[in-house]
């Protein structure tokens, strides 16, 4: 044997171990980069917000660490509940605005606001800092419109089912509304991405599912039969674990990102009832049919 070739590997030995080395430096890198994927924040000026904001009252948030939220407030003229609104995972108060609309031509306050990195907001988003978020913003409403955990609803639209479910646990609520929302980050992970090791690569779960059996208030779940983003799946899921406190309304004509537009009367019917239900303490909402 030639001495200068002893202890190395054989070409194709060497050439899988790098391969190896190669996917595991990528799968570290993805890793590094999977909150990247989840969250998904626009920035912008303040004289853009200024000139996006259609006259909604301007919001600043206090958060712990030194984090300050930005949000829009809509007053309307029922006194005697708000809504805090949990927006998705990509955009700012501009692109997210549409969420308001229900409220509005209910004439329900309600408080839509930005995530840590998001918009105006200061801070870098995480599962940890959305969550204080949300909370943060809940105490802001109470402050805001003098009215107790009790007559507060919160509402998360996607992503924004997690720190929703997560405040109607440590706030007690009126009651929560999950539209568009997954079970978990780890399962829409597996079924959008079934090639990747997503239980290793996900740093931040989003555990909404696993949650849901703590929360004691009423739960409407909105969802478009057509949605491949969140497939309906998640829906059937979400209402199985909250029990038979929750409601659940599939809407046949709409994808992920119009719920309302895609049946505004339906949505309006529905949200309208369960706000009623809420206000008046009716204690569940009740399973009733998949309308």
């Amino acid at each position: 044997m030639n001495r200068s070739n002893a202890g190395r590997l054989p070409g194709g030995a060497r050439m899988v171990l790098l391969v190896a080395v190669l996917g595991a430096v990528g799968l570290m890198s993805l890793r590094g980069f999977s909150r990247q994927f989840i969250y998904l924040p626009w920035r912008w000026s303040a004289e853009e917000a200024r000139r996006w904001n259609p006259g909604y009252e301007e919001i600043w948030i206090p958060v712990d660490e030194g984090v300050s939220l930005h949000g829009w407030l809509y007053r309307g003229t029922h006194p005697d509940l708000a809504v805090l609104v949990c927006h998705g995972n990509a955009g700012h108060l501009g692109v997210q605005e549409g969420l308001l609309e229900p409220y509005r031509r209910l004439g329900v306050t309600a408080l839509l606001f930005d995530y840590r990195g998001y918009g105006l907001s200061t801070g870098s988003p995480d599962e940890e800092g959305i969550a204080a978020d949300a909370l943060a913003a809940f105490d802001r409403l109470s402050d805001l419109t003098a009215l107790p955990a009790h007559r507060i609803i919160v509402h998360g639209k996607s992503l924004g089912g997690a720190p929703a479910a997560r405040t109607a646990i440590a706030r007690r609520p009126a009651g929560l509304i999950l539209e568009s929302a997954f079970t978990s980050a780890l399962e829409l992970g597996r079924y959008h991405y079934p090639f990747l090791p997503v239980s290793w690569l996900l740093q931040d779960r989003l555990d909404t599912v696993g949650r849901l059996p703590e929360v004691r208030a009423p739960i409407l779940i909105l969802h478009g039969e057509r949605d491949r983003i969140v497939p309906p799946v998640h829906a059937e899921r979400l209402a199985r674990a909250a029990g038979d406190h929750a409601r659940r309304i599939m809407l046949p004509q709409a994808d992920h990102n119009n719920t309302y537009r895609a049946d505004s009367q339906k949505y309006l019917e529905e949200l309208g009832r369960f706000l009623d239900q809420a206000l008046a303490g009716g204690g569940t909402a009740g399973s009733g049919p998949d309308l």
